[in-house]
Parts: C-alpha cells; structure tokens; sequence
C-alpha cells in the first residue's frame, strides 16, 4: 500500500529507559506526518523489537500509541521500531525510525 507523498514516521517512547523486571507500561508513540503538503495519516503502525513485532496501533489524527509491558526483558539494549506501511495518499517512509 502507497500513496505518492512522502512520509515522515517519529517514536518516542515515555519511560524511555526502564528497570529490570518492571511491569510498565511503556507507552509507545509513533507520529506520521506528510514530507510536504498536507492530509492526515491513515492506516496502521506496527511496533518492533528488533526483528520481532510486538504490537500494532491504528493511527488517529496521524498518532498511533502502544503500551507495552517490559517485565519480562532481559537487562540490555533494545531496537525498538515503528513501521507506517503507508495509506492512499502517503508513502511509508524509508524503511525503519529508530530511537
């Protein structure tokens, strides 16, 4: 699916760091924005850890948000993406944001 505007996808994640064995939540927040012009964002994000998906939203008003519960992670590092496969009017931006 795809549209012919470029896209912009962000994703901030609140907390952005937690402690071993917390039950969370983390909220996940991807925002997908138009690169020029204007319409809002339709369609769906998929939440990643690394290469597995964790979880998937539906976007409203170009936001999409997920809470995830850590607690059962390891201590170390994480790849936490957003992908936007894009809708009518937009194309999913350049493969994966990270934070």
């Amino acid at each position: 699916m795809g549209g012919t505007t470029a896209s912009t996808t962000t994703l901030n994640l609140s907390p952005a760091t937690v402690t071993v064995g917390a039950a969370g939540p983390v909220m996940m927040t991807a925002t997908v924005a138009a690169t020029s012009g204007g319409g809002t964002p339709t369609g769906v994000i998929d939440f990643f850890n690394g290469s597995n998906e964790i979880g998937f939203a539906n976007l409203s008003g170009g936001v999409a948000t997920f809470n995830y519960n850590p607690s059962s992670l390891a201590l170390g590092p994480y790849e936490i993406t957003a992908i936007y496969s894009g809708d009518g009017t937009l194309q999913p931006p350049p493969r994966r944001r990270k934070l």
